[in-house]
């Protein structure tokens, strides 16, 4: 049955600008909480619509739930997706976040969160760092993370077992007291670059350097409304009747040139190839957008657009 998706768009009242590689979404604290089914497995391709996987280890299983290593599950090739299909190449070992769907499961989150194993290590992103963890140490994060926090959004957790409370009670790890620093805002800052102001702006010649703050905020040349319906009405069928569960946030970055052209358009966070894709080339079509200010001189900075995908 066709589940209708609805667009809405995510607004942040302090929009976050960024150089190149500096943040990023961790979500996989949040397709731990959300998968009913946690599994490392061999991939077995399969055809356009769906593949198989054998189980190697189960590292969460909801209550109701049978099945064991060495037994092999039928999943959904992600819509706008390729993982499954005879057109990759794959590692012996990769890390799936589940939930079933009728008689086959998914990937919470689509193929962002299928994840290569390698040298018995799973990655695991909790906002600035990056950790790797063998399956012990996985399982202990998982019950620790149980123990400590309670789910509030995909963004955010609240703190139900007071730090050190943990730490007296349980053996600390790194990544659980990662989440304690970040478990109100999951946004991830990668080597935040604060690039200086120049002390005296030089208007005869160009200012090349690209600001993350500028005096007279950076933006959409338009309002909230007319955003809206300019994305609703370039959504596609594909994306609206969406029957496999895709959600997330999806957040394009790129420069306003002093001109309100836009530039250096790339995904930060997406949900999947090739609806970040369309979403990308939709923001590139607005073409223009304002320019930030320096002093009453407009120069380059940088600008995210988070977008949301909700399913009904």
């Amino acid at each position: 049955m066709s589940i209708k998706s609805i667009i809405t768009l995510l607004l942040i009242s302090n929009i976050w600008f960024i150089s190149a590689m500096d943040r990023s979404m961790s979500f996989d604290i949040t397709a731990l909480h959300k998968s009913s089914l946690v599994i490392t497995a061999k991939v077995i391709p399969g055809n356009e619509k769906e593949y198989r996987v054998v189980i190697k280890e189960i590292l969460k299983i909801a209550p109701g739930i049978v099945l064991n290593v060495g037994d092999e599950i039928k999943l959904l090739v992600p819509e706008w997706g390729s993982f499954g299909t005879p057109k990759r190449v794959y590692e012996p070992e990769y890390i799936f976040y589940l939930t079933p769907y009728k008689s086959h499961w998914f990937s919470v989150f689509g193929e962002q969160h299928i994840r290569a194993i390698k040298n018995d290590l799973i990655p695991f992103d909790v906002c600035n760092r990056k950790f790797l963890l063998n399956h012990t140490e996985y399982r202990q994060m998982e019950s620790d993370f149980s123990y400590c926090f309670t789910y509030k959004n995909d963004y955010q957790y609240s703190i139900k077992t007071p730090l050190e409370k943990y730490k007296a009670t349980r053996k600390p790890m790194a990544v659980m007291r990662e989440l304690y620093e970040c478990h109100s805002n999951l946004i991830a800052i990668y080597d935040y670059i604060d690039i200086p102001q120049p002390e005296d702006l030089k208007l005869n010649e160009p200012d090349t350097t690209i600001y993350i703050v500028c005096e007279t905020k950076q933006g959409l040349n338009m309002t909230m409304e007319d955003f809206m319906a300019y994305m609703n009405a370039n959504i596609p069928y594909a994306i609206t009747n969406n029957e496999l569960g895709i959600q997330g946030s999806i957040y394009i970055k790129f420069i306003i040139e002093p001109d309100g052209s836009g530039s250096n358009f790339n995904v930060v966070k997406g949900i999947d190839s090739t609806i970040d894709t369309f979403v990308l080339n939709l923001i590139k079509g607005l073409a223009v957008f304002k320019p930030g200010t320096i002093r009453g001189v407009a120069v380059r900075s940088y600008y995210i657009i988070p977008f949301r995908i909700r399913m009904k």
